[in-house]
């Protein structure tokens, strides 16, 4: 993880926020809880991330996925996806079917709306078997502990990035 960064404490110890090659996009290995999640990006003046801005920029900065593979996150979306193999083009638009593994996300979705939605990228083996290197599914229970706190810096100067 290169560029800036920025902290905050939390029971007693720091929680640390990297950006990822200058995307504006930060990114801690903290686990956390849905609630405690939004608790720490606000308190680091970060917003949540939605699907098709993270899968925007791992179209232009492919190193991100380093720092994601295996592990998932809280998105900014809710659960309004209907489940199934999703491929995504250059702005991160999801169209229905299946293309190439990289390029392609399986939702897993219990039609209950309005929860919130976890994205994973998947490591090789994983990738294969789900016959997609992303997956994007609804949390039931917001204690529901995810590895990592993904998010986005968000000022009047960023044009590139919005907050969906």
């Amino acid at each position: 993880m290169d560029s800036m960064s920025t902290q905050t404490i939390v029971s007693s110890h720091i929680v640390k926020f990297s950006e990822i090659e200058n995307t504006k996009i930060f990114i801690t290995n903290e686990k956390a809880n849905y609630n405690d999640s939004i608790k720490l990006l606000h308190r680091n003046e970060l917003f949540q991330i939605g699907y098709k801005n993270i899968l925007k920029e791992i179209i232009r900065t492919p190193k991100l996925i380093d720092n994601l593979l295996g592990k998932g996150f809280y998105l900014k979306d809710r659960n309004n996806l209907k489940g199934g193999f999703y491929t995504f083009d250059n702005e991160g638009n999801l169209n229905i079917g299946k293309g190439d593994l990289e390029r392609t996300v399986f939702v897993w979705n219990k039609i209950i709306e309005d929860v919130p939605l976890i994205f994973r990228t998947e490591n090789d083996n994983k990738a294969v078997t789900n016959r997609a290197r992303y997956t994007i599914h609804a949390v039931y229970d917001e204690s529901t502990v995810v590895p990592l706190i993904v998010g986005i810096k968000v000022d009047s100067t960023i044009n590139s990035i919005k907050r969906d």
